[in-house]
């Protein structure tokens, strides 16, 4: 969620890598930021590109931010002479890059951190280069080793009238994961929209058809305008997706599927659903969703590896694959 998303220009707008959309954090006379919620874990993993955009850095931003329930633990910022600092909550320096940070294009900028009074560890990267690596550092100050949240852009205003830069391709990894542990490297997240219906339609279109024409918001869902409407237990509804926009020269590994559901629910008591993936080899089923609120509900499913072959993903099974919903309860 965004805290004062309509305030001095910050949120989501063209001019991201890779012909995408970028966010922009401003940090003026409020904390603008993106504040991700997660189980509370000892060591994370955050990704992200990178641009200053123009305007004068005259004080110092604060990229990432790792906190424990609101209270901050320890953060990545950039200061004025355009270096990268990791402190911990109190303010103290813990480390600082070898070399400025660079201001031409998108940089692509790794951290890891371990979370712990004493033996805390820092590594960052920038463009897969090492730039901070320290260890036996105090990256806890609440007495708690873990962080359960991820601010991303200032948690507090510097009072400076900061307009740095814009963010895109952002990840988020632990230690837990099947096969993310460590540092992706420099990643594109791609969005792709259903394109045609899928093979199953069970979900009653309501204000467009076919049934993919009411979920193929670009922007943001457009609430109570377009929609499919389901209530009866078994049944699906599928949408088929574009491939993807490869690009010449590059990897092109597919490192995870991320699957974004909307709901609402419009009468009383608790639904369950699940993510459904289908592909010509056969059908995989996600974890099952309970949702009680009367209004949109928003999940997302992450897929680390092929649910049907159980092995990793390749860029062509997207454009094989149809994604949708079963009712489950």
């Amino acid at each position: 969620n965004y805290a004062n998303p309509g305030f001095a220009g910050s949120g989501i707008e063209v001019g991201g890598r890779e012909s995408s959309q970028r966010l922009r954090i401003d940090d003026w006379t409020s904390a603008n930021n993106l504040l991700l919620y997660f189980e509370p874990q000892a060591t994370w993993i955050v990704g992200f590109a990178y641009a200053i955009t123009g305007t004068a850095l005259v004080g110092q931003y604060r990229f990432i931010n790792f906190l424990d329930k609101d209270a901050l633990q320890c953060y990545l910022a950039i200061d004025r002479d355009s270096v990268l600092r990791f402190y911990n909550g109190n303010g103290t320096l813990l480390a600082a890059a070898t070399k400025p940070f660079s201001q031409d294009n998108f940089q692509f900028v790794e951290v890891k951190v371990t979370i712990h009074t004493s033996a805390g560890t820092v590594q960052v990267r920038v463009n897969e280069e090492t730039v901070i690596n320290a260890t036996s550092q105090a990256t806890a100050v609440t007495g708690v080793n873990t962080a359960d949240s991820i601010c991303v852009g200032p948690t507090v205003n510097s009072g400076a009238n900061n307009n740095p830069g814009v963010y895109d391709d952002l990840y988020v990894c632990d230690t837990l994961g099947p096969r993310y542990t460590d540092f992706l490297g420099d990643v594109h997240v791609e969005v792709i929209l259903p394109n045609a219906a899928g093979g199953i339609n069970q979900w009653a279109p309501v204000g467009g058809s076919p049934n993919y024409t009411n979920v193929d918001d670009a922007a943001a869902p457009d609430s109570d305008t377009t929609y499919n409407l389901g209530s009866v237990i078994g049944h699906r509804d599928l949408y088929k997706f574009p491939a993807l926009s490869l690009v010449p020269g590059q990897q092109n590994e597919l490192k995870a599927v991320l699957t974004n559901i909307w709901l609402r629910k419009d009468f009383a008591g608790t639904r369950t659903v699940r993510p459904v993936i289908a592909l010509p080899t056969g059908t995989a089923l996600g974890a099952s969703y309970g949702f009680d609120g009367l209004y949109a509900y928003h999940v997302q499913s992450i897929d680390e590896i092929n649910p049907v072959s159980a092995a990793a993903w390749v860029p062509g099974d997207i454009g094989t694959a149809q994604f949708g919903l079963e009712i489950v309860s």
